[in-house]
């Protein structure tokens, strides 16, 4: 019997990134991608600012917009995390990105980011498909 996808937000300014993912997903779209582009839809948008998202939200106490970010692939609980993600408005892709191509799970400030990119020429990558992803 074949399911039917369900998405949840637990805000009413969810409402058009949910509704974006279920699109996705009725669409045959996987569920990692719909994820990403329906949280991708809230990071970009200003709007959503007043509700601590993406590149409109709260900067930090020096004045610094740092972004914190993780998914999860159900299918093989794989995951990765961003925390304290400077420069990068998609932190979700950065996540995903972790997720799928870095031998970590969580990266987390400057120093741990820069240990990385100095270390491997991996995660520039992610940060590279990350500022070029439409």
């Amino acid at each position: 019997m074949p399911v039917s996808p369900c998405v949840v937000g637990t805000w009413p300014f969810s409402r058009n990134p949910v509704f974006e993912t279920m699109q996705l997903l009725c669409n045959e779209n996987t569920s990692i991608d719909a994820v990403e582009k329906g949280i991708n839809l809230a990071e970009l948008d200003a709007s959503y600012g007043p509700y601590h998202i993406g590149c409109a939200g709260w900067q930090n106490s020096e004045f610094v917009l740092e972004l914190d970010a993780a998914i999860m692939n159900g299918a093989d609980l794989n995951f990765g995390a961003v925390t304290a993600l400077k420069g990068f408005p998609q932190a979700i892709s950065v996540a995903r990105r972790v997720m799928e191509r870095s031998q970590h799970s969580m990266l987390t400030g400057e120093v741990q980011l820069a240990l990385l990119r100095h270390k491997s020429l991996i995660f520039n990558k992610i940060l590279e498909e990350v500022r070029n992803h439409k």
